[in-house]
């Protein structure tokens, strides 16, 4: 009988000190009066996406929601130790929440990671591994529109992820831009913050929601030092 088996190679936490920082930064400036303070805040299960919202949480007393349909773009590249081949693996969420004590038990992700055994026909839209460009935005704009449903459409809601996951959302919100070239989103910074915003509105008894408009796109104001400018830039090819 053959046995398989599997090495589990889990991916790096935020930087000890600049990590930290720029996850106090984006903290402080959330919890200022003229930022509208978010009422969820919704992590990639990577270490250091889940360790930056925990700061921002803590700085806002808000628990963590891990959603898997915020990975990290899941291309072999980007997930494969290149010295040894190896791929990598973020935490699971029972290792996050014996780290987190301020993450959220009881939530189940909108976009749950698809299994191996699963059909992609079938769970179109889920996360999977590997995943390329097509599918890279079809599961973001599948996850930030469940996202926004489940949290009513009303709420403030802040999303740590990573920058082809948030260039994907972002763009997703652009609703009457159907080619990512003609897009208004540029290259992502490091800890940059991207923000979009519509008026709600109650009309007979119902909410009415008006068109997202994009407010600021990797905005790097709040980042302390070189990273103020906006540093390690990235972007999608396609948006290129």
């Amino acid at each position: 009988m053959k046995t398989l088996t599997r090495t589990i190679i889990h991916t790096g936490d935020i930087h000890p000190t600049d990590g930290v920082q720029h996850a106090e930064a984006i903290a402080n400036y959330l919890a200022q009066p003229s930022s509208p303070t978010p009422n969820q805040i919704y992590a990639s299960p990577f270490l250091r996406t889940t360790h930056t919202a925990s700061i921002i949480g803590k700085t806002l007393s808000l628990p963590i929601r891990i959603e898997e349909g915020l990975y990290e773009w899941l291309k072999p590249s980007l997930l494969v130790e290149r010295s040894t081949g190896i791929r990598t693996y973020p935490q699971s969420v029972a290792e996050l929440k014996e780290r987190f004590t301020d993450i959220e038990q009881d939530y189940v992700s909108v976009n749950p990671l698809l299994q191996e055994s699963e059909s992609k026909v079938l769970v179109e839209g889920a996360p999977s591994f590997p995943e390329e460009m097509d599918a890279l935005l079809l599961r973001c704009n599948t996850t930030i529109q469940r996202l926004l449903r489940q949290t009513k459409n009303y709420e403030n809601v802040a999303i740590v992820s990573h920058a082809p996951c948030i260039q994907a959302m972002a763009f997703a919100l652009e609703e009457d831009i159907s080619d990512p070239k003609d897009s208004k989103l540029g290259p992502w910074p490091s800890a940059g913050l991207t923000k979009f915003s519509r008026e709600i509105r109650d009309e007979e008894g119902s909410t009415c929601c008006g068109k997202w408009e994009l407010d600021y796109f990797g905005k790097t104001e709040h980042l302390p030092g070189e990273y103020r400018k906006g540093m390690n830039l990235w972007s999608l090819p396609c948006f290129l």
